[in-house]
């Protein structure tokens, strides 16, 4: 049986090629495209075939939103969702939901 070995650096490029391919395909952001990938064990012809079967099924099953529960400004300031503290939006980061943290938050 014919196998490689391959390194960190290949594996991180060939899961980078899978992830651009479903953010492309199915236009959704790339981090959802993560969560779909690590769903299906890394199988891009099964994200497709379930995807295209039935979005909100899939949706449902792995907690992909269709729309943030917030909206995330991209200039001026918000309320940090965990020490309740206000910081530029810069300097925040934001779940899936779009409740922001501040880097602090989101590091702990």
């Amino acid at each position: 049986q014919n196998y490689s070995v391959l390194s960190e650096v290949d594996i991180c490029k060939l899961q980078e090629d899978d992830i651009s391919r479903i953010s492309t395909v199915l236009s959704i952001p790339r981090n959802s495209s993560a969560i779909l990938l690590r769903h299906y064990n890394w199988c891009v012809s099964r994200v497709h075939d379930e995807w295209f079967a039935d979005e909100e099924k899939v949706r449902d099953a792995v907690g992909l939103l269709e729309k943030p529960v917030v909206d995330f400004p991209i200039d001026g300031e918000l309320e940090c969702g965990i020490c309740f503290e206000a910081f530029l939006c810069d300097k925040l980061h934001a779940a899936t939901c779009g409740h922001p943290f501040c880097d602090s938050c989101w590091e702990g």
